[in-house]
């Protein structure tokens, strides 16, 4: 089932902005996003998933919601993420291993008010 599935980590291969990005889902409905825009560090963001019927929201640590919510496909190690909104943008992430040197370089953004 997709619950099960989504939970291992995932780096993007094609994304709707220039970044890239790195996801972790945990079975306790927690996750890691590490994401780099251009130049930079890492920057990493946590939060809670929640996954009904086949679309997928979040809440960061700061209680903030994800800027949309995602209808999401997994196809092997290949998960299809697109956008509810208007503009149905489509992600797409390949399951792989963030790597040590992410994790460890990785800014974390504390989000909390």
């Amino acid at each position: 089932d997709l619950g099960s599935e989504i939970c291992t980590e995932w780096h993007s291969t094609t994304l709707a902005l220039d970044a890239d990005i790195y996801l972790s889902f945990a079975s306790d409905n927690t996750f890691e996003l590490y994401q780099k825009i251009v130049e930079g560090a890492y920057r990493l963001y946590r939060g809670t998933w929640n996954l009904e019927e086949g679309i997928l929201t979040g809440k960061y640590n700061d209680g903030e919601d994800w800027a949309a919510a995602y209808q999401i496909d997994i196809d092997g190690t290949t998960l299809t993420m697109t956008s509810k909104n208007d503009a149905g943008e489509v992600s797409v992430y390949e399951k792989t291993e963030i790597p040590a040197t992410v994790k460890e370089s990785a800014v974390t953004i504390v989000k909390s008010h």
